[in-house]
């Protein structure tokens, strides 16, 4: 249907009157349109300027019915001309030869760096010495080309293609590092860090590494572990937000000999999500598969994730409530509020505790997620191991509420939580290193979350270092400021595992798990505590480190020196019977010695002399201050 009245017809007119000059430069495109003004629209860049007035407008793509037929469309101030999108948008379509301009020059560019991004050759000599490579090197063995990553001596004379050879090759040669590259990433039956040291051994030898070898990565081999390699081991790191995967035909008639789908796509598809997850997205090219298809919706939250991110840090002024509104539109399962901090003081038993606020209604609330990750892990692909995470309700409430997530509940496993399994349980050296806190979404439902604070604490100050309720045989805390300077001595140094923010007084005289352990031998002389340079002329007393009640008291009816020698003799300090307060000192039908107070203070090892209790130091320096 034709142009039949008013000023549309009039307009058609015009427009049908005049030819439209339309040339190209490159990656532009320049036309006078009817108006006599001229206008350069920048396929690169997505601009239009006018060149009689200098204003810009955006630019537009959207793929059209035919098969070389797409629309072009820029932004107006107000809508001019035909709207394809029938709404109120400003949307103003270009004229067919000007489209068609558009597009040639828009599939030339993307052509041209397509190329260059996934043969990485920037001149047409080192394409042909990649081809040439690849015919010499069809028919090597994947234990041939372990030879040559450990560059195996070859005795002389050497055969052209012997390991030796082309290990002194590969440093000299671009296009054989590359060939040798991509022979890496289809030894399938290799381990992945075979795989890894392949790609770092080529990158001794002069590597450039960039993203068509994470393209590579990606569709040739398919794991993690490359990866990880690629994006976390390079300066600068690597950014693929908006990089396009596309699919390289040759590489995978090669790997599998179809390009259906099917075994080779289910390979991809770990890497595949996790370049989804960093930024990347499928090209019109890639493999059009239900797996594919599946693989894009999965990598969707996390995605929006990064946008979002990159938002906060192109956009600093762009209020919270902008994001939290485009949060919302995007859907479920992204990460609502992400922070690097410096590495605080993380206590153990502890607890996180946020003053936050949700919904009214909490049926309509979803599942949100605390996660942390240490230093040497903050940048690494998401959910994977070092990140520990922990998921938490907020209850409804129109005020500020306060949540508390025990640090014992996170863990760096979805599947596994660290009651169940001790291995993903935060580590002392996690606690101590975190640089990355943020909160996620998770499960349908109203995403509207309002923190004031956050925070850690102890659940208790005076039960901070304690061991857990069920292994803690002591009935009070361990004091502050031992004597003899004992309470200098925070790690745990114990054979066997107790939790990492036990001090050696903690573990020693109140962990049940190290009953049969004592302090190391010979503590009492080391340089910073030297017990018998720091004891008074005359008897000293020595009070349970917990509670605080009389335990020993030295030299009884002998000297100092021979006090001091008994323990030397031994390696613990060694109390006689007549030394012994007996009303709070017990044995047991196995020789362990405990306090009244529960306090685990050593054993009772009768010599040639008599009775003789040997006792750990860190159980018996206690002050008289606390008396039970």
């Amino acid at each position: 249907m034709g142009y039949t009245k008013g000023r549309a017809r009039r307009a058609a007119e015009k427009l049908t009157e005049k030819h439209i000059a339309v040339r190209h430069d490159g990656s532009s495109v320049l036309y006078e349109a009817s108006n006599g003004r001229t206008y350069k629209i920048d396929v690169l860049d997505m601009i239009q300027l006018n060149l009689s007035k200098g204003t810009r407008r955006n630019v537009h793509r959207h793929q059209g019915h035919g098969k070389n037929w797409s629309m072009w469309q820029y932004e107006a101030e107000r809508a001019e001309g035909r709207n394809y999108t029938h709404s109120k948008t400003t949307l103003v379509q270009y004229p067919k030869e000007v489209c068609i301009a558009l597009e040639d020059r828009f599939r030339h560019v993307r052509a041209a760096a397509t190329l260059a991004e996934l043969e990485g050759a920037k001149a047409v000599d080192r394409q042909r010495a990649e081809s040439a490579w690849r015919r010499k090197l069809a028919s090597f063995n994947g234990q041939r080309l372990r030879d040559v990553f450990a560059e195996v001596p070859t005795p002389s004379p050497c055969e052209e293609l012997c390991a030796g050879a082309l290990a002194s090759e590969a440093s000299k040669d671009d296009g054989l590092r590359e060939v040798l590259f991509e022979a890496v990433l289809r030894q399938h039956g290799w381990p992945p860090r075979c795989v890894a040291d392949g790609i770092r051994w080529l990158r001794r030898k002069g590597l450039q590494l960039g993203a068509q070898h994470v393209r590579k990565a990606t569709l040739l081999h398919g794991g993690l572990t490359p990866l990880r390699v690629l994006l976390m081991e390079m300066e600068p790191p690597l950014d693929v937000m908006g990089l396009e995967i596309l699919v390289d035909h040759r590489c995978a008639v090669v790997t599998n000999g179809n390009t259906s789908g099917g075994g080779w796509v289910q390979r991809c598809k770990p890497a595949l999500k996790a370049l989804l997850a960093r930024g990347a997205v499928l090209g019109s090219h890639s493999l059009q598969s239900r797996l594919l298809k599946r693989v894009e919706e999965d990598g969707m939250s996390l995605w929006v994730e990064r946008v979002l991110e990159s938002l906060r840090r192109c956009r600093p002024e762009v209020p919270d409530l902008v994001l939290s509104r485009i949060a919302d539109f995007a859907g479920k399962g992204f990460v609502l509020w992400k922070t690097s901090i410096p590495s605080p003081r993380y206590v153990w038993p502890g607890m996180y505790r946020m003053a936050v606020k949700g919904p009214g209604d909490c049926r309509s609330a979803p599942q949100y997620l605390l996660v942390y990750a240490e230093a040497r892990h903050a940048t690494r692909l998401p959910w994977s191991r070092g990140c520990y995470k922990a998921s938490f309700q907020v209850p409804a409430s129109t005020d500020f509420v306060e949540v508390k997530i025990p640090l014992r509940d996170f863990s760096d496993l979805r599947s596994t939580s660290c009651a169940q399994e001790s291995s993903v349980c935060p580590t002392a050296q996690s606690l101590s290193q975190i640089r990355r806190l943020e909160i996620s979404a998770e499960r349908p439902g109203q995403v509207h979350l309002e923190v004031k604070s956050i925070a850690v604490r102890a659940p208790d100050s005076t039960m901070a270092s304690a061991p857990p309720a069920q292994y803690n045989g002591c009935s009070h805390p361990v004091q502050p400021q031992l004597r003899f300077n004992i309470s200098s001595r925070k790690e745990p140094t114990v054979p066997v595992p107790v939790d990492p923010s036990e001090t050696l007084a903690d573990a020693v005289c109140c962990d049940k798990r190290t009953k049969v352990y004592a302090e190391p031998q010979f503590l009492y002389d080391a340089p910073d505590i030297a017990l018998f340079k720091h004891l008074q002329p005359g008897v000293t007393t020595f009070y349970d480190s917990t509670c605080g009640v009389p335990l020993f008291k030295a030299p009884v009816n002998r000297s100092l020196a021979d006090f001091e020698a008994d323990t030397k003799e031994h390696g613990w300090p060694s109390f006689r019977k007549e030394e012994v307060f007996s009303e709070h000192v017990t044995v047991d039908k196995d020789g362990f010695v405990y306090s009244s107070c529960g306090t685990h203070l050593g054993s009772y090892l009768p010599d040639a002399q008599g009775p003789r209790y040997c006792m750990d130091l860190s159980c018996i320096a206690g002050k008289p201050e606390i008396v039970v």
